[in-house]
């Protein structure tokens, strides 16, 4: 015992060099492997053409999650608002606040991306949002998959979000989810919308939008799904980047050519997608069946119709203004150039 106590305060010190030299390792290890990684970093900014800048900003983004705390929830419904009381509006209000604080909060998420979330016009949770900067022009031209640009100034290319509308409840219904949207820009100057629709634990939409988007979804010719530009992840929370497309139904059509097209993409879903639907109108036509023609019969009368139609009758121009879907008729806009359709096919 005597020789142990003796030796003992020898074996600690040596103990604790040996712990010493072991960190100094460890740390120099560490610190060698960081001054490579910085070295290297830029390089491979370069290799996959990006910025170092960028670079720099995402690796924060990525790393952002496991040394602070964020303010975001990871409850795809928090964003949805789903079992909110839509009717209480200032329930709505303050919850919508909460919600633009949230994207006010992954502004420079998006842009390390290269996209620019647009600004509200003040501070009310209702209020339009636009691109910055509001007095701004566009600087890009857009070509499909992205819109073609119906507006002049940044101020005209409004997005709506709108809380709750007392006048229909189907509206009251789809407003809440609008939380889940926002417009943006990317760094080309295209009009794209950014939609959050997953948390950490995978949601049924994020499920079918990988399936629309698989290889073999996109094959199938009645796959017309909104293309997909970009997937996003923050903390397990996905979003998914697509192009600003406007309602279909809110524009006009030039030529009889064009209206037939549309016609014939309309009842193409419905014949192809849901046939279901063929027995469904033709339910509802029943009640004077010897006045009303089927919804077969009026199909096939259209496609019928359609091939004797001349080039001329196809070129026609229909009137100079179109339907909004409020009750008014307000005058078309005036484009430099008709879409181009796709060469006609119809003859039998």
């Amino acid at each position: 015992m005597q020789i142990v106590s003796v030796l003992k305060p020898y074996t600690d010190q040596a103990l604790s060099r040996w712990i010493l030299i072991k960190q100094y390792k460890s740390a120099s290890a560490k610190l060698g492997g960081l001054l490579l990684v910085l070295a290297v970093l830029p390089l491979v900014g370069r290799m996959n053409g990006l910025e170092w800048t960028q670079f720099c900003q995402r690796l924060t983004w990525k790393l952002r999650p496991y040394f602070s705390r964020h303010i975001l929830p990871r409850d795809i419904a928090r964003w949805r608002l789903d079992g909110v009381n839509v009717d209480d509006l200032d329930m709505v209000t303050r919850l919508r606040k909460e919600n633009n604080s949230w994207w006010t909060f992954l502004t420079p998420f998006f842009a390390a991306y290269g996209y620019s979330l647009h600004v509200p016009i003040d501070d009310n949770a209702t209020a339009n949002s636009y691109p910055y900067p509001l007095h701004g022009k566009p600087t890009s031209r857009q070509v499909h998959p992205y819109a073609r640009r119906l507006y002049c100034t940044n101020r005209e290319s409004t997005f709506k979000i709108h809380v709750v509308d007392m006048m229909s409840k189907l509206i009251r219904h789809l407003s809440r989810q609008k939380p889940c949207v926002r417009g943006a820009r990317d760094k080309c100057g295209r009009d794209v919308v950014i939609r959050i629709v997953s948390g950490p634990e995978h949601s049924k939409e994020l499920k079918v939008l990988e399936y629309l988007t698989s290889p073999s979804a996109l094959k199938d010719p009645r796959n017309i799904t909104i293309p997909i530009l970009d997937w996003l992840e923050f903390d397990g929370l996905i979003f998914i980047v697509m192009p600003k497309w406007d309602q279909a139904w809110m524009h006009d059509v030039g030529t009889v050519a064009e209206c037939i097209h549309i016609a014939d993409v309309l009842l193409a879903i419905i014949r192809e997608i849901v046939p279901e639907i063929i027995s469904f109108i033709e339910w509802m036509r029943s009640s004077r069946p010897s006045d009303r023609p089927t919804a077969r019969e009026a199909y096939l009368k259209f496609q019928e119709l359609k091939t004797k139609l001349t080039a001329e009758q196809l070129e026609a121009p229909l009137s100079d203004i179109f339907y909004d879907g409020s009750g008014r008729y307000q005058k078309k806009y005036a484009y430099k150039t008709r879409p181009k359709l796709p060469d006609h096919n119809w003859r039998p």
